[in-house]
């Protein structure tokens, strides 16, 4: 038997022994999930496969960093941990992915607790939960943070977490090195961009998977595909040949529209293209635009220069001709549900939203669709860009943090066994419907996801900076180096007087 399959089989063993036993977590939370940005709704989605059996692992002779660290938690003293908690503070619809009381027959929330069992063999420790809603995080968390020292960490979205370091209210992620590995493959490397004056405040990894909700994606109807162009598989023929630029979405998606009955376009006619009146912004990402710049030793900067300046502009021009009222329906905010009913109702070819919606349209839509990643500006970009929404949610540790070997250590060992155990069943809950089980479907998600970047722009909305491009694409104009120069020095300063706060706290 190979080496791998053996390490799988003892695991699953501990766990099963584990789960016989009875050992429940102590904190009971609710299931929905209310997600501002989509209907996303993990926990009462109806998967195909509801197996309680341990995720597999890929049969080779070569053992990988995660079979390594999931064998390295064995070795831990679970003493030294002795009255440590592991308490987090979740805003409501986030926190599913941390605390599931009991074996529920759905995969992605058995996979939560057999991560929080395993956890609990290896560290003594529960992981507890504390759930309040969007409009009491910010003052619940401030309050703890100032007096009850109480958590241990908390997810929240990630645009309240910079007001949150700038009151000093939160630990350095970095201060955690060495007994956290944030070059781990189960940490997220787009959030580590987020370092200011030697300071990184919020992260991600596997542990949090709402993140990967929030990060944007394209979907494809199969069946309007195969109509106009003879076979679905074309469009990740051009993904895989580094063809899929705006240009080329552009071509296939101009030659699908219908006006179905009256001569006003609406959501009732069918479009190459429906999307939410956001997403604009996302092919700014997907072009390799970014307006912020953070590294270590360095004051973040400010990214754009004037040869992307004229980029931005000349994709302006591009998306112009794109959100065309015969070519893409673009609902305004707060319409975002008449797009979703035209793509769901087989009446446009692409789709545009975060990658949520995928579950939304597993339960909703009776037709086959893929998933694609945002098109590239061109093929010289030569990568696949994806960018996380603002209001996706992060990690904070608040600022009372005293023993950061025990607490780094502890989350390390939940962040590795969340990639073990949780990561892989969401994967198989966003592919749940053979529509996306095709060979192409999981290797798009790794694609989108391994693509994704954070713009501090997008976080710290006090800079005006994305809705300088923004204004533009509602604008329906093109004068993006006029928006811009109007925030550029405002955003500078910001940007400077924030650096010398996080140098102080640093201090």
């Amino acid at each position: 038997m190979k080496i791998k399959r053996l390490i799988s089989f003892f695991i699953a063993i501990f766990i099963l022994a584990t789960a016989l036993v009875g050992c429940n977590p102590e904190t009971e939370t609710t299931s929905s999930d209310k997600s501002t940005t989509g209907p996303i709704d993990l926990e009462s989605y109806p998967v195909e496969d509801s197996s309680l059996e341990h995720p597999s692992v890929e049969e080779t002779t070569e053992l990988t960093m995660l079979d390594v660290a999931m064998t390295e938690l064995v070795s831990v003293n679970k003493n030294f941990f002795e009255g440590d908690s592991f308490h987090i503070l979740a805003i409501d619809g986030t926190q599913s992915q941390f605390n599931i009381a009991e074996i529920t027959s759905e995969p992605l929330d058995d996979s939560v607790y057999l991560r929080n069992q395993h956890f609990k063999e290896v560290y003594g420790i529960d992981v507890e939960t504390t759930v309040v809603d969007i409009q009491m995080f910010v003052e619940h968390f401030t309050a703890d943070a100032k007096s009850s020292h109480f958590y241990d960490m908390a997810c929240g979205y990630t645009t309240f977490h910079v007001d949150f370091a700038v009151n000093g209210l939160l630990y350095n992620f970095l201060d955690l090195e060495p007994y956290v590995d944030f070059d781990n493959p189960w940490w997220d490397q787009g959030t580590r961009s987020f370092i200011i004056s030697d300071s990184i405040w919020f992260m991600n990894g596997s542990l949090n998977y709402e993140d990967d909700c929030k990060t944007y994606c394209m979907m494809f109807n199969k069946e309007i595909a195969k109509a106009h162009y003879g076979t679905a598989d074309v469009f990740y023929d051009a993904v895989k040949n580094m063809e899929w630029t705006f240009d080329t979405m552009y071509y296939y998606a101009q030659n699908v529209s219908d006006n179905i009955g009256d001569p006003v376009w609406d959501e009732n006619d069918k479009y190459g293209f429906v999307c939410t009146w956001e997403y604009g912004i996302g092919f700014f990402y997907s072009s390799d635009l970014k307006f912020v710049r953070c590294e270590q030793g360095k004051e973040p900067t400010l990214l754009l220069k004037s040869p992307d300046i004229a980029k931005a502009t000349s994709l302006l021009e591009k998306i112009k001709l794109l959100f065309n009222n015969e070519i893409t329906y673009w609902p305004e905010c707060g319409g975002e549900q008449k797009g979703l009913k035209a793509f769901f109702s087989d009446r446009a070819l692409f789709f545009g939203e975060i990658t949520g919606y995928i579950l939304d349209a597993n339960k909703n839509m009776d037709s086959d669709f893929g998933i694609l990643p945002l098109p590239m500006y061109d093929t010289a970009q030569g990568k696949y860009i994806s960018w996380a929404h603002g209001i996706n949610s992060s990690f904070i540790i608040p600022h009372h943090l005293d023993d950061p070997e025990r607490f780094g250590l502890m989350l390390e060992g939940f962040n590795i066994l969340s990639d073990y155990y949780v990561r892989p069943a969401f994967y198989d809950i966003v592919l749940t419907r053979k529509s996306v089980k095709d060979a192409d479907s999981g290797p798009m998600l790794d694609i989108i996801f391994k693509g994704r970047v954070y713009d501090f722009a997008m976080c710290y909305t006090n800079l005006g900076l994305m809705h300088s491009f923004n204004n533009c694409v509602t604008g329906n104009h093109t004068g993006f180096a006029t928006e811009y120069a109007k925030v550029k020095q405002s955003a500078t300063s910001k940007l400077r007087v924030l650096s010398r706060r996080f140098q102080q706290l640093q201090a």
